[in-house]
């Protein structure tokens, strides 16, 4: 008999609310809460830069690297900065609003 894993339950923190964000989920015309559908979606494929140090946003510096991915929501792409905190924190949503430049991926061909 096979067994099968238990879906892994993911939390996802938003800790930055500036107003580019929250005009961002407006343009795209989503719920804050779905943010998380479209984090969880993403794969190397989606990466563009990182790990960085935090050096200005929440939590403190120091908390946990910073990773930058994009991805096409509603048509538009999409700047997702992440912060990977202390082992057992969620992970914080600090940045997710439509592109401001062209991003590029590392690891597309």
């Amino acid at each position: 008999m096979r067994m099968r894993p238990e879906p892994i339950a993911y939390k996802l923190v938003s800790g930055d609310e500036r107003r580019k964000n929250r005009t961002a989920l407006s343009e795209l015309d989503i719920a804050a809460a779905d943010r998380a559908k479209y984090i969880l979606r993403l794969t190397a494929y989606d990466y563009y830069v990182g790990p960085d140090p935090d050096t200005f946003n929440y939590p403190p510096p120091g908390e946990g690297p910073i990773w930058v991915f994009g991805t096409i929501v509603k048509g538009l792409e999409v700047y997702i900065k992440l912060q990977i905190g202390a082992y057992g924190a969620p992970p914080v949503c600090l940045s997710f609003h439509v592109a401001e430049r062209t991003m590029t991926y590392p690891f597309r061909s």
